[in-house]
């Protein structure tokens, strides 16, 4: 079974209107919403771990492009944005021991109404993070990169 509706939708109040930062935040909310359409998948054991590879490996994309910019013209709260980036990098991490010992103590495959449950808190702390991320935290600067946005757009 597979929910047709994404979990997080794409708004304009999303946009940052720095079309590469937007698009890498699409495609974050992509592999949330990839999630969430496999809640009711048989292999969702294993479709968890390879989303949270996919958002450990594209955040990680994300966060480089955007520290790098922020880093190449001094923004004065580059420390705190870094921070809050590790932050998300180590929640993830630690979803990620979680779920993999939990898989560890269970002798026969985990009950499915757990695997389920254990999706959804990836669901819905991705979600809650990252709106409040681009809402929030990367506003604080939108001002400050738009002077600067055509220099990086041919470069992506």
């Amino acid at each position: 079974m597979s929910n047709k509706q994404p979990y997080i939708v794409w708004t304009e109040e999303l946009k940052t209107d720095f079309p590469t930062i937007d698009n890498q935040h699409k495609k974050i909310i992509d592999i949330a919403n990839s999630l969430h359409s496999s809640l009711g998948s048989e292999n969702l054991q294993e479709l968890i771990n390879i989303h949270l590879n996919q958002l450990k490996r594209y955040s990680a994309v994300h966060f480089g492009f955007e520290e790098k910019i922020l880093q190449d013209h001094n923004y004065f709260l580059l420390k705190e944005h870094i921070c809050l980036h590790d932050a998300f990098v180590g929640q993830l991490i630690k979803l990620e021991k979680k779920f993999s010992s939990l898989a560890k103590n269970s002798p026969n495959i985990l009950v499915y109404e757990e695997v389920e449950l254990f999706a959804w808190k990836v669901i819905k702390f991705v979600s809650q993070w990252w709106l409040h991320h681009i809402l929030v935290e990367d506003k604080k600067y939108m001002n400050f990169l738009q002077k600067i946005a055509d220099t990086y757009e041919s470069d992506s």
